[in-house]
């Protein structure tokens, strides 16, 4: 019997559409029950369920709703459990149902009304686990955190190796024979240490910790956006405070060892992590973002990596239909006037979601989230602003979500080649811009082009 992905336990039919088509979308095997108490009695069977989901919006006792979750988490112990509660209920009630054993809390509105579920589900789901190569691996090595592998039929992670385990020449060779294997999000941290204790010297050793690097910035990311996602309480501030300055101090690791890259652009395609227009996409564009910084001497790279982080982070708040529409990479046009003008003001909702986190950011990099969507040509959002206003540095977080656009690799389609796509890029846009000006396409003309 293969593992349930996705557990809904509600009767109503309507939240079952929703979590039924979030799962068909994102690929999620999906089962639900009416109660908690169907669960109890089939507790064989999902024991092993990855995510639950608990409709409790009708429910006004909080004692009754922490009952209900801790059945929850006795019947399936390491589920990640996201439990929806009425609107009208008071904000610690949310803290009070976490210490109960949930993971996480929305409020009704957001259920339906925001992008929340399919991102806080396609992270607890789909990456939890991240690939890495097993050539990466050193002969010799002890590891500090398992290994895992996918089987091909259930989608089932299963260790392969512990914590601990020697990386003999047998189980080298072993591995170096499945397609990918995986590190649980978790361990990235610990992933980087590894392969940063290899002392390797070589341009490989180098692409290996970018690589690693990287991971660790995706996995502190994504923490740091479900902490920011997270409005059904007052988060703790400190934990928002230490998130982000761990992702400052990771982007700065992480362009100081891409600049000594001799081929940094395509090591940062070849690691990118995330579906085509979805939010964790944004680490691979702040690595682009970074990187044409560095070269160009145009701003500073963290605070323009940092704008690229969090610029899109107001997706969450709109209606799935939009953001539905953006990961299959379909136009926009045809939406009715109001959720149009909801997506163009998501610029405004980041930054917002962001400073009610207390997050310290700079006035620059407020003003690049501000301005990431905004046009030369007067055509952008959310202000539609004078061609002055739009900065150089903004600019780059506008070139870099362009060229990972372009760089993705698609289903059904051939791997397009980093070099080929910035080339293309770069003559399109130097002929007749209604985004970046001469000046700027001058002044990235060698970076861009040549390292």
């Amino acid at each position: 019997m293969g593992v349930c992905d996705f557990l809904l336990i509600s009767k109503d039919p309507a939240w079952t559409d929703r979590c039924r088509n979030i799962s068909a979308e994102f690929g999620f095997t999906f089962s639900s029950l009416n109660t908690v108490d169907e669960l109890s009695d089939r507790e064989v069977e999902f024991k092993d369920a990855s995510f639950v989901l608990l409709s409790a919006e009708k429910v006004e006792n909080e004692g009754e709703i922490a009952g209900t979750v801790q059945v929850v988490r006795q019947s399936a112990p390491n589920c990640y459990i996201l439990v929806v509660i009425s609107g009208k209920l008071k904000p610690s009630v949310a803290a009070f149902i976490k210490k109960s054993g949930a993971n996480a809390v929305l409020v009704e509105r957001e259920f339906f009304l925001s992008s929340k579920l399919e991102f806080i589900s396609s992270q607890k789901i789909k990456s939890s686990y991240l690939p890495i190569k097993a050539s990466e691996l050193l002969l010799g090595s002890k590891l500090i955190f398992p290994l895992f592998h996918i089987l091909p039929l259930n989608k089932k992670f299963l260790p392969v190796l512990r914590a601990g385990d020697e990386i003999t020449k047998d189980k080298l060779e072993k591995l170096l024979q499945i397609n990918e294997i995986y590190i649980r999000r978790d361990d990235a941290a610990e992933y980087q240490k590894y392969v940063a204790g290899q002392n390797d010297k070589s341009a490989e050793g180098l692409v290996k910790r970018c690589r690693a690097q990287y991971l660790s910035l995706f996995a502190s990311y994504v923490d740091l956006v479900l902490m920011i996602s997270d409005q059904s309480e007052g988060s703790s501030f400190k934990l928002g405070a230490d998130l982000y300055m761990k992702c400052n101090r990771l982007s700065s690791e992480l362009m100081t060892t891409l600049g000594a890259t001799g081929n940094a652009w395509a090591v940062i395609s070849n690691s990118s992590i995330g579906e085509f227009g979805s939010v964790q996409r944004a680490p691979a564009r702040a690595a682009y973002a970074g990187l044409l910084s560095l070269h160009s001497g145009i701003g500073q790279p963290v605070e323009i990596m940092i704008a690229c982080l969090l610029s899109d982070v107001g997706l969450l708040e709109i209606q799935p239909d939009v953001t539905r529409k953006l990961r299959k990479n379909e136009s926009l046009e045809g939406l009715h006037p109001a959720d149009l003008a909801e997506y163009q003001d998501h610029p405004n909702k980041s930054l917002k979601m962001v400073l009610s986190r207390k997050l310290s950011l700079p006035e620059e990099v407020k003003n690049m989230i501000l301005m990431s969507h905004e046009r030369l040509d007067q055509r952008g959002f959310p202000q539609r602003v004078q061609p002055d206003k739009i900065t150089m540095e903004t600019m780059i977080v506008q070139l870099s979500e362009i060229l990972d656009n372009r760089a993705q690799i698609r289903m059904g389609e051939e791997r397009p080649l980093i070099e080929d796509v910035k080339k293309q890029l770069f003559n399109e846009h130097i002929a007749d811009s209604p985004i970046l000006s001469r000046l700027f396409l001058e002044k990235i003309r060698k970076p861009f082009n040549e390292i």
